[in-house]
């Protein structure tokens, strides 16, 4: 019993409540551990940002919003079933997701984007969303030179506002 009750406190206590997701503390520690590990070179970082996310609530309403979120979530987790114990998925923040990922080379990072680009435009035509639910993605390597896990995240955040910006 007492097992059962600590594994439930340490869910409260590390998971996003809205989504299931990994919350931004456990996901930086879990980050910081895979900067420090072995496989450093191996990790790839996506920051993910649900696009349009401040026109869904302002059109259709805060619990809309965050079916969209509990919905990009879900695709995250779907479309990281390949990866196995490979990614961590967490909510970072607001409409914003990040995948930490193991890989030999960035096209599998590339190959999960494009999967989770695909799942989210499979998932808005099955739900009959009244909305278009995309996100843009950011993608960086961990280097040598990334001292702290916001070096990593800033490398894959500069990546995802130039995706943002080459659409405009």
């Amino acid at each position: 019993m007492l097992m059962l009750y600590l594994d439930s406190m340490e869910d409260l206590i590390s998971l996003d409540s809205l989504t299931g997701l990994n919350n931004r503390k456990r996901l930086l520690n879990s980050i910081a551990d895979r900067m420090h590990g072995q496989s450093r070179s191996h990790q790839y970082l996506m920051m993910i940002d649900a696009d349009h996310f401040k026109a869904i609530n302002d059109t259709y309403g805060h619990l809309e919003g965050d079916n969209a979120l509990r919905t990009l979530a879900d695709v995250l987790r779907q479309a990281c079933i390949p990866l196995k114990k490979r990614a961590i998925i967490g909510r970072y923040g607001g409409d914003e997701f990040i995948i930490c990922m193991e890989a030999d080379t960035g096209s599998e990072a590339s190959e999960t984007a494009d999967s989770i680009h695909s799942l989210l435009n499979e998932t808005s035509a099955l739900h009959n969303l009244p909305y278009t639910l995309s996100a843009s993605i950011g993608i960086a390597r961990c280097t040598d030179d990334m001292k702290t896990v916001y070096d990593l995240i800033n490398a894959a955040d500069q990546k995802l506002y130039e995706k943002k910006k080459s659409r405009t």
